[in-house]
């Protein structure tokens, strides 16, 4: 009997010895972590530490002045203020993440979570959101070179105001294209009847949308050998005007000169 009350005494402390140690190891710091979004989606903040041993999270927003957004507890999320921009567009989903819906532009900021764990210790997280607007549709613009027909500069267009970035790659090829021209946006080709025929994509992104338009290389020098074409047939033309002309003025000299 003896041996059996010393024996749970002991599994007792273990128990315990375990618990305290789970709880020291969630009341450590957590990192910080930074957040992307889109313009009107929506995102995620979640904790790095578990619901277990946590008695309430007061959730902050920072960015110039600071406004106290509400506290989740008892599994209840409690707004501090309705009158603030972020009334009715945050939720805690799965008792650690906070849920920022309808984002907008001004919400890039810093958001804290005040963690209060059952034994009175508290610790902050910080999450650092950038909103970004989605990225606007790419346009392609063709420079045809007047000396060679097919040696053309392609540029790959967004808005002034747009922060994107813009690369070039070859549909299906393993890697983006390397650029001699300091402007990514630009890419230039040389072309001749030979060339293997190829799909050249310009890609506009940000870290959260993505948005390509392609162009093929069959379709570059078409449009200018065409024009070429035209050229020539006018120029065949006037010379065929000319000679009948000239045919006809000669007939005349001669008939006037033979009555």
């Amino acid at each position: 009997m003896e041996s059996q009350r010393h024996s749970s005494a002991l599994g007792l402390l273990l128990l315990l010895h375990v618990s305290d140690v789970i709880i020291q190891a969630q009341n450590s710091p957590p990192p910080p972590r930074w957040v992307n979004g889109i313009l009107g989606g929506s995102a995620l903040l979640p904790l790095d530490v578990t619901s277990e041993h946590i008695l309430e999270i007061e959730w902050r927003f920072v960015s110039g002045v600071i406004i106290r957004l509400g506290q989740f507890k008892n599994r209840i999320f409690n707004e501090f203020n309705f009158s603030t921009r972020f009334h009715q567009r945050l939720q805690m989903y799965k008792e650690t993440t906070l849920k920022v819906d309808g984002l907008e532009m001004r919400d890039t900021g810093t958001f804290d979570a005040h963690i209060t764990f059952t034994t009175g210790y508290l610790v902050k997280q910080d999450f650092h959101l950038t909103v970004y607007e989605p990225v606007p549709t790419p346009q392609i613009s063709l420079s045809p070179s007047i000396s060679d027909r097919c040696n053309v500069t392609l540029r790959c267009l967004v808005p002034a105001h747009a922060a994107v970035n813009v690369t070039w790659i070859v549909r299906a090829a393993p890697a983006h294209l390397h650029q001699p021209s300091p402007d990514p946006s630009i890419l230039q080709l040389v072309l001749t009847p030979s060339t293997e025929e190829k799909e050249y994509v310009c890609v506009a992104s940000n870290p959260v949308d993505t948005k390509s338009i392609s162009i093929n290389t069959s379709s570059l020098c078409l449009n200018k050998g065409r024009s070429e074409f035209a050229v020539l047939c006018s120029v065949y033309v006037r010379h065929i005007i000319f000679s009948v002309f000239l045919v006809l003025e000669i007939s005349a000299v001669i008939l006037v000169n033979l009555l």
